[in-house]
């Protein structure tokens, strides 16, 4: 609602009851205040306008006193989002309210401080925007399949490795059984006593050869 223009005799009605929106209220008797044209010609005299102003008053009280702002008012009066009569409700608030105030600019000076550290929304882009790269799922499954083979392979053949030289351990290190060791022994004995007979018999028949 813009009071620039002259009021309508429908808005003056409620001014006079008191049940519009506190702005609104703020704004209408601020301009009886100083519009000569609309206090007569809605025949708001001056001497029936103080008690619609302190109608208008009444209303102003309770939003100044009953309540704070909220992060929504604050957040939409530094962003320029509110019409014309909410920017005059708030305006008054802080007027009268100190605690609105000092929130409003402890708001103000943490926007500017966040404005301040903060990079440039292309640069914010471009710093954390990483290009996602994802391979097909049939080289996904081939890989794996590649993988396996190589881990599978590497297993085997350290298994191989392992049982033969646990075999090669055993053969070196196991004892001779003592039977075994025994049946050798008279064998060998037997053997090295043919060899020392069929030694001496060459050795007479050549003895006898030279006499004869």
């Amino acid at each position: 609602m813009n009071f620039t223009e002259h009021i309508a005799e429908a808005d003056l009605k409620l001014f006079g009851q008191g049940i519009l929106p506190a702005g609104e209220m703020l704004l209408i008797a601020g301009h009886l205040e100083n519009c000569s044209d609309c206090s007569l010609s809605h025949g708001l005299e001056s001497r029936s306008l103080p008690r619609t102003l302190s109608n208008a008053s009444d209303s102003l009280t309770g939003f100044v006193t009953g309540r704070h702002l909220d992060y929504q008012e604050f957040s939409g009066y530094l962003d320029n989002y509110l019409v014309e009569h909410e920017i005059r409700e708030i305006e008054l608030h802080l007027s009268l309210c100190r605690d609105c105030l000092e929130e409003l600019e402890s708001l103000k000076n943490q926007r500017m401080e966040d404005v301040r550290y903060s990079p440039p929304a292309g640069l914010r882009a471009r710093s954390f925007k990483f290009p996602e790269f994802r391979l097909p799922p049939l080289y996904l499954a081939a890989i794996a399949a590649v993988t396996a083979a190589i881990l599978g392979a590497g297993a085997y053949y350290l298994f191989s490795i392992r049982a033969a030289r646990n075999a090669s351990d055993l053969i070196v290190n196991k004892p001779v059984p003592a039977a075994v060791e025994k049946s050798i022994s008279p064998r060998s004995e037997q053997q090295s006593a043919e060899a020392a007979g069929l030694k001496s018999a060459r050795s007479a028949r050549s003895g006898q050869r030279k006499l004869g």
